[in-house]
């Protein structure tokens, strides 16, 4: 029986926690960013495949978290590394870990060393697809969700991660061919439908793109930047009201996010709306200090007026 361990976070100060798998940030072009879905292996499933086995009788072990509310997780897995140097649930976890804290150097070493021992382990393929994809090595990333796929061709999550990195090399087919995978093995892959509706409206396809986003509407109203592309949507087929009711409910649901604001005020200069709009350009100015992506956008409307 393998142990998998889960980290219970209770709260995060200074590092920010990678969230589910992916979002497509879309404004006028479209740009996917990845996020993580595969931290910690087993966050979300108690199936661990070591040597290409399906280990479906692994356990979950919760583990303390500290007053700091970041769970002190590095020890612990090193210490599981002193008594087993081989242990394929402790080097991937601790590879990710320290990928989400930005420690590249440490987290390839013990990504690398789990798929050198255990090669046709699908799940380290899968975090050093994610590994690589955080250093934009987009051929490496791809390179190894493709044997992540091949050795576990079930995973809907595998072939959506592999539309976005598609996505993001701007293989418009390649992405379109994975989603649609991953959404024929679980047809309410939230990531994958937003994966396709993103590569539709990349495609001019907009009223196809609106479909996926009313089917993933009803699975999840509150996926992060759902609204926000069905606002961008909405407002290149002139839709306004749609485009302003959306753009507001994502803002509503994201308040410190700066491309609802972005979006809102793209709206608000359209219908002519001065006084929205400078109240969003005050806001904007105000995310600068906490939001690095704000003083961009800011500076992209200020051009366009």
């Amino acid at each position: 029986m393998i142990k998998i361990y889960f980290i219970q976070i209770v709260k995060v100060e200074k590092v920010k926690l990678l969230q589910k798998i992916f979002l497509i940030r879309r404004l006028f072009l479209l740009s996917a960013i990845l996020i993580f879905s595969c931290v910690i292996i087993a966050a979300g499933s108690t199936v661990f495949a070591q040597g290409g086995k399906d280990t479906s009788s692994a356990t979950i072990e919760k583990l303390p978290v500290v007053e700091s509310g970041m769970p002190n997780v590095e020890q612990h897995y090193l210490n599981i590394l002193k008594k087993n140097p081989d242990d394929s649930v402790a080097l991937n976890n601790l590879g990710m870990l320290y990928l989400q804290l930005g420690k590249t150097k440490e987290a390839k070493k013990y990504l690398l060393k789990a798929v050198n021992l255990y090669p046709c382990d699908y799940l380290t393929h899968y975090n050093l697809g994610t590994f690589y994809s955080y250093l934009d090595d987009m051929q490496e990333a791809v390179t190894h969700l493709i044997e992540s796929a091949e050795l576990n061709p079930k995973s809907d999550e595998t072939f959506s991660a592999l539309g976005t990195f598609y996505f993001r090399q701007n293989k418009l087919a390649d992405a379109e061919k994975s989603f649609s995978s991953a959404l024929k093995i679980n047809p309410e892959n939230e990531n994958a439908l937003f994966g396709m509706m993103g590569v539709y409206q990349a495609k001019n396809q907009i009223d196809s793109a609106l479909e996926v986003g009313k089917k993933l509407l009803r699975t999840n109203s509150r996926y992060q930047q759902l609204h926000l592309l069905l606002a961008n949507l909405y407002l290149l087929k002139n839709n306004l009201p749609e485009a302003l009711a959306n753009a507001d409910e994502e803002q509503s649901l994201y308040p410190d996010e700066p491309e609802s604001y972005y979006m809102l005020a793209v709206i608000y200069n359209k219908t002519g709306s001065e006084e929205n709009y400078r109240v969003i350009i005050k806001k904007l100015r105000e995310l600068i200090k906490t939001k690095d992506s704000a003083q961009p956008l800011l500076d992209s409307l200020l051009r366009k007026k």
